[in-house]
């Protein structure tokens, strides 16, 4: 009789103990599923954010970049070079050219430079920083002499604060 009771009781535990494993695996495969769910969910997320992030360019910077371009390129007699600068991140401007460091043996006046047909495209992107190519037609005019070329730009520019400026420029002009 103790025998019969204790595999009596014996049984009834593992059932118990069957029936809580049993509990407690669909616990865990509902709480398996919910988390698969909030991946999918994530992942599409991040998929969407990338595909938004590609996608948006800052038009603030091809502005900026276009007011450089007109303020440098286009000029008479020579560019404002404190005009220039506020377009400019420190220490670019040591990379363009003003019209007083130009050594040259002719004494031109009347200088006239004018830009035409200009032309803005984004290039690649990213959190603060946008970088912009432009192509236009560079028309000057020396005394009587008028020539045009077509310049080519790739401009790297930069948030600073609320202002885009350019922190790096590549540039190539065929005569």
């Amino acid at each position: 009789m103790k025998k019969r009771s204790f595999v009596f009781l014996l049984s009834i535990g593992l059932f118990i103990f069957l029936c809580m494993l049993i509990i407690q695996n669909q616990e865990l495969k509902a709480s398996n599923s919910s988390l698969n769910t909030d991946i999918h969910s994530m992942e599409t997320q991040i998929q969407e954010m990338k595909r938004i992030e590609k996608s948006e360019v800052f038009p603030q910077a091809k502005e900026a970049a276009q007011n450089f371009i007109q303020t440098y390129f286009k000029f008479t007699d020579q560019p404002d070079e404190r005009q220039v600068k506020s377009f400019l991140a420190k220490g670019v401007e040591k990379s363009l050219r003003f019209h007083n460091e130009i050594e040259t043996t002719h004494d031109f006046t009347n200088i006239v430079t004018n830009v035409k047909d200009l032309e803005v495209y984004y290039g690649d992107k990213e959190a603060y920083r946008q970088e912009i190519f432009a192509h236009f037609n560079s028309e000057i005019q020396v005394e009587k002499n008028k020539t045009s070329s077509p310049t080519f730009l790739r401009l790297e520019m930069i948030r600073i604060q609320d202002d885009w400026k350019v922190e790096d420029i590549e540039y190539m002009k065929y005569e």
